[in-house]
């Protein structure tokens, strides 16, 4: 995934919030940065006029989105269905259960829905293989680790299923091997992690961050409150938002945060709509590289 660098892409940002009656300012010579220390509202539509890919992308937007990035379409009656509970059930192939936690070990799509209270959601599937997963009214909780945890696959998209709320909780001690500090999120992907859907995600990230993936973070509509110790969406070699309705509140981290600061073609952060509020203990948004944004509507409050 490429975009054209908009160097200083913030102080361009400068000039067009101005106008707006917001603020914003680059932080290091090597990151880019969106923070206001008082809360304010602004109307973004175009912070940096200028794009371009060696990556086809989707009419003319910061972040590269693919064809299968935006379908939250999905067939119920041949996907496999998982329903969490006391003693979760699968219903089809490819996941299995152990205790409270249901791992998903095959591509496919597959439909979750149902309750726990401790227990965890796995995505452990071949390197090249794809899984899209539904969400239709989840509650996980995992005291000691992530409510949802990706460890392998080539893509993992999570569609927010229509008029579902789902809801994903940690607790504030991970029980990690001795030298590991990963994982370190509520919703965690090693991999590459797309989210659509019209459904709606809360996250509570009482151990350290909200969502976060090692690789691209894509999120392309849907409504999410996230709170966080840490960062509340976190994309380590970039995070694409495409729209959606983000209410994201941190106590000690960045509201969004993309930081790959070993290749210079990554850790960048495009933003192409959306409705954001953001209430964070650093800056609302901090890109490693570069930072474009676009069609957003902001209320940013840091400390």
């Amino acid at each position: 995934m490429k975009i054209k660098k908009i160097m200083a892409s913030l102080l361009v940002a400068s000039t067009v919030l101005g106008a707006c009656s917001s603020k914003a300012a680059t932080s290091a010579s090597d990151s880019a940065s969106a923070s206001k220390s008082d809360n304010t509202s602004a109307q973004v539509e175009n912070l940096a006029t200028s794009s371009s890919s060696t990556t086809e992308t989707l009419d003319n937007y910061y972040g590269t989105y693919e064809e299968e990035d935006l379908d939250a379409s999905y067939d119920e009656d041949s996907a496999t269905k998982v329903t969490l509970g006391t003693t979760s059930e699968v219903s089809g192939d490819g996941a299995t259960v152990a205790d409270q936690v249901v791992t998903i070990t095959a591509a496919g799509t597959y439909v979750v829905s149902g309750t726990l209270t401790d227990g965890q959601l796995v995505v452990n599937v071949g390197k090249e293989d794809k899984v899209h997963l539904i969400l239709d009214g989840v509650d996980i909780t995992n005291t000691s680790g992530p409510a949802i945890d990706i460890e392998q696959g080539e893509k993992i998209i999570t569609t927010l299923a229509p008029d579902s709320e789902n809801t994903l909780a940690d607790g504030e001690n991970y029980e990690l091997a001795d030298g590991e500090t990963e994982p370190d999120a509520t919703f965690y992907s090693k991999e590459d992690l797309v989210i659509n859907g019209s459904g709606s995600l809360t996250v509570a990230g009482n151990y350290s961050n909200g969502i976060r993936s090692k690789d691209d973070l894509i999120l392309i509509s849907g409504t999410y409150n996230v709170t966080a110790q840490n960062n509340a969406i976190k994309g380590k070699d970039s995070v694409a938002i495409r729209g959606g309705d983000y209410t994201l509140t941190t106590t000690a981290g960045d509201g969004i945060q993309a930081n790959n600061a070993e290749d210079a073609e990554k850790g960048y952060v495009a933003i192409d709509g959306g409705s954001f509020a953001i209430t964070s203990g650093q800056d609302a948004i901090q890109a490693k590289t570069d930072l474009s944004l676009q069609n957003a509507q902001m209320t940013l409050q840091t400390a």
